[in-house]
């Protein structure tokens, strides 16, 4: 029985899949394959996530990955970070050893796949609610307080890095807007790039400080609910080096405003964002200082955030791509409200979630 699926790029049929579970260890009858996941970047990139199933034992999953500036070694430091994890009581879909190695190679046609076997999990989160938030919090508290102890690093970029480029807000996309603005536009547009300056020079000393190998994407997609009703996670895709005070702060950020919530009764932003914090504070306590920077770095990714600069039907770069003078003069006066509400409101969720 041949499952192969018709790719340019990469293909697995059982002969394979098998070959890949017998170095892992795995020589049960397999019963089933079913492709999760097929993304193909390019001509010569692609990743590829299967699920195996058996008879007598749990299901498997099987992840081959080609993609540029993935190397095997920070595969291989993903793994060993969400081992780390396990061993130390977090619940995540545990990656599987052959010859003392997380991940082994397959040539296909002169490219290198890195293969990648892990646990499968079921009970992945359909929506996330205010308990689901505080847990989350729990939960990524406790990876940031084991990976500071065990001084874990991977060296990989992450989504959520306020110094760098990140998914959540664009400051080098605005300040190109910003240098064709003229007059009004211009004025406020210097003052709101003031306001930012003012903001980072306040979160400026995490800078200087170490950083520890996060998760680096929680989302709904990315976690489980064991049996006891703990929160799991999986996919360590983009896991790499961040600060942690500033994954908290973002990942908080991500899990209120871009996750799945119920159609019926979804909770406010704020109330997700207390929560969340709420749990993580109970298992790593911010210090007053941190607490002082929180509505910094909210007002910042509220101000610029990715969405209204670059994406919505209605963004800023929409408007000034079609010369729309009164929408970009609309979006700046937005933009310039969210960093003074935002900072007021960052003030008070952030004091109540951590009760001080």
């Amino acid at each position: 029985m041949d499952r192969s699926v018709p790719s340019a790029i990469f293909t697995v049929d059982d002969d394979r899949v098998r070959s890949i579970l017998h170095d892992y260890g795995i020589q049960d009858s397999m019963d089933t394959i079913t492709e999760l996941f097929r993304y193909n970047f390019s001509g010569r990139e692609v990743r590829l996530i299967l699920k195996v199933t058996f008879k007598n034992r749990a299901s498997m999953v099987i992840k081959l990955k080609n993609e540029k500036d993935l190397s095997r070694e920070v595969v291989e430091q993903q793994s060993a970070f969400s081992a780390i994890l396990e061993r130390h009581g977090v619940p995540v879909a545990g990656p599987l050893q052959a010859h003392e190695k997380y991940t082994s190679q397959l040539s296909d046609g002169g490219r290198g796949v890195i293969v990648k076997v892990e646990e499968f999990r079921e009970k992945e989160l359909p929506c996330v609610d205010l308990e689901t938030a505080k847990k989350t919090g729990k939960l990524l508290a406790n990876t940031h307080n084991i990976s500071e102890a065990h001084h874990c690093h991977v060296h990989f970029p992450v989504l959520f890095d306020p110094f760098a480029r990140n998914d959540l807000f664009c400051v080098e996309e605005f300040k190109r807007i910003g240098s064709v603005l003229s007059g009004a536009d211009c004025a406020r547009y210097l003052r709101i790039m003031g306001k930012y300056n003012d903001h980072m020079e306040h979160i400026s000393s995490l800078r200087s400080q170490e950083r520890f190998a996060v998760q680096g994407d929680i989302s709904n997609n990315n976690l489980f609910m064991t049996s006891s009703g703990e929160i799991g996670l999986f996919d360590f895709n983009r896991c790499g080096d961040n600060h942690l005070f500033c994954d908290a702060i973002m990942q908080a950020v991500y899990e209120a405003r871009l996750m799945d919530y119920s159609p019926t009764d979804p909770p406010s932003e704020r109330s997700l964002l207390e929560s969340f914090l709420s749990g993580y504070h109970e298992i790593r306590p911010f210090t007053a200082e941190q607490v002082d920077m929180i509505p910094h770095l909210y007002a910042v990714i509220s101000a610029f955030w990715r969405m209204d600069i670059l994406y919505a039907a209605n963004s800023l770069d929409k408007a000034m791509k079609n010369a729309a003078s009164h929408a970009v003069s609309e979006k700046l006066r937005s933009i310039e409200y969210k960093d003074k509400r935002r900072m007021k409101g960052g003030r008070v969720f952030a004091e109540k979630a951590v009760d001080f």
